[in-house]
């Protein structure tokens, strides 16, 4: 809220003032805000009027205490299109022969206020100003229409609701509807009924869609009570009637239990006693005792041999005698056993693919023992035969390279390549741009032009053009197996050509 100093009466107000006391009446008319700030050295008492005002808004009340009067008034925001800081305020009053003069003023500086625009919603505050009035007999405020209320509104349509003598409003005046509105009363209809919105808390009242649902909420479940009930006594329909049906093996029914071991009858259940029965039986006509597992095997072995069926040499009826072969024919070391033989081989074949691959990897392909025979043999097929090469182009970037001094440096472009993966490593480059060529070979960078210069000296070897250092302080250059980074007179794209060891 903004921090007001002390209203100032104008000189055009003291004038007022001194009037009123003569008996000259003193009538406030209205008030107004504003945007000004005080400048050094200026005197309220001076204006006839606010520094930058925005709007006058009317005073609805006057209250006298002595020599002062508190004069109060409302402004609201509905002619703000925007957001307006307010830091002066003013109070008006009517001078018999000057008219409308500004009677007192006060200023916030720098703690005004911010008013919201009207289209972020209502907004109203109220300002009062304490000025002295003396010993005026006369001292009275203009307050419009729109501020107070008369008498002849009170119950009067879209008057003020009256007050009953109970400081009630009687029900008359009251708000009702008939329609489920909110926070207003139950009206009734013609017909007597009142309309409520949907139940949500337990206490709200219920209504006739809410108890017909649970009527037929009810209804519903008795008829499916009603069903389960016929369901039920299908069933147990159903019971009796399986209870006269016998079980036999070519339908489900009821059966009788029995304990006899000798009975041939095929409508009866035997009991666990028959079962024990019966197996004391069978161990009794051929005892364990006498016939073990050796035994057994024994007397397999009497059956043993060609033609017997049972001859391991057979399987599935098949002689395989002649298709195994003999294991001393085997050509690998292990004869033992088959199995120890087959393992003989894959190992063999296993070191014989890691000594492949380690050959691939020589020539400068990548390979592992890992790999399969396919994979293997598509790396032998990019093995480069012969010495390598590769060409492309490139667009260059700006870069700074040291001439063969190590002390000089220039600002020129620079080629990058890489992904070629020359195992033995690269022999000669050749860079051609519009007007030039960089050469390297034997760890030498040479630029050539078309317009020789005899008198320059690379590494010894007279040569055209400037020699350029690299990988010495600040250079940016180098050569590797895998490309290059030298320098090219252009920033253009240029092709290049690379021959290997």
């Amino acid at each position: 809220m903004a921090v007001y100093g002390q209203a100032i009466i104008t000189n055009r107000g003291l004038t007022l003032y001194a009037k009123a006391q003569t008996g000259v009446t003193l009538q406030f008319t209205r008030m107004q805000i504003g945007s000004g700030q005080l400048a050094v050295g200026q005197d309220p008492k001076n204006f006839s009027a606010l520094l930058n005002p925005i709007s006058y808004f009317s005073i609805n009340s006057n209250t006298r205490s002595g020599t002062t009067s508190q004069i109060r008034g409302v402004f609201e925001n509905t002619g703000l299109s925007a957001s307006t800081y307010t830091c002066e305020i003013g109070l008006f009053a009517q001078d018999p022969q000057d008219g409308e003069i500004l009677y007192a003023y006060a200023n916030a500086g720098a703690q005004g206020d911010t008013f919201p625009a009207i289209s972020a919603g209502p907004f109203s505050r109220v300002f009062e100003i304490n000025t002295t009035v003396g010993n005026a007999a006369n001292v009275t405020v203009v307050v419009p229409s729109s501020v107070y209320i008369p008498t002849t509104e009170k119950g009067a349509a879209s008057g003020v609701a009256p007050l009953d003598n109970s400081a009630k409003v009687p029900l008359a005046n009251l708000p009702a509807a008939s329609a489920a509105t909110a926070n207003t009363l139950a009206l009734r209809d013609p017909n007597g009924r009142i309309k409520a919105a949907a139940p949500f808390a337990n206490d709200d009242v219920a209504r006739k869609a809410e108890t017909d649902a649970l009527s037929n909420a009810v209804a519903a479940a008795q008829g499916a009570a009603n069903n389960a009930s016929a369901a039920a006594a299908g069933v147990q329909s159903n019971l009796n009637n399986h209870a006269g049906v016998v079980a036999s093996t070519v339908q489900y029914g009821h059966t009788i239990l029995s304990t006899s071991t000798s009975s041939t009858a095929a409508d009866r259940a035997s009991t666990p006693s028959a079962v024990k029965a019966a197996y004391d039986l069978a161990a009794a006509a051929l005892p364990a005792a006498y016939y073990t597992a050796a035994d057994v095997l024994a007397k397999v072995k009497t059956v043993d041999g060609t033609g017997s069926g049972l001859d391991a040499d057979v399987v599935r009826g098949r002689d395989l005698s002649g298709e195994v072969g003999t294991l001393s024919s085997l050509i690998t070391s292990n004869k033992s056993n088959i199995v120890s033989a087959i393992n003989e081989l894959f190992t063999s074949a296993s070191n014989g693919k890691s000594a492949i691959a380690a050959a691939i990897t020589g020539k400068g392909v990548p390979a592992s023992g890992s790999d399969t025979f396919t994979q293997l043999a598509d790396k032998i097929s990019t093995i480069v035969v012969g010495r390598p090469y590769a060409s492309g182009s490139v667009n260059t970037t700006s870069a700074i390279f040291y001439y063969t001094n190590g002390m000089n440096t220039v600002s020129i472009y620079k080629a990058t390549v890489g992904g070629l993966n020359f195992p033995a490593g690269i022999d000669l480059i050749l860079i051609q741009n519009i007007n030039s060529y960089t050469i390297w070979f034997d760890n030498r960078t040479f630029a050539f032009t078309q317009n020789p210069q005899p008198d320059c000296a690379i590494f010894g070897v007279t040569a055209v053009g400037a020699g350029y250092r690299l990988g010495h302080g600040g250079g940016e250059g180098y050569v590797n197996n895998n490309g290059f980074q030298l320098p090219v007179n252009a920033g253009i794209q240029v092709g290049w050509y690379v021959w290997g060891k």
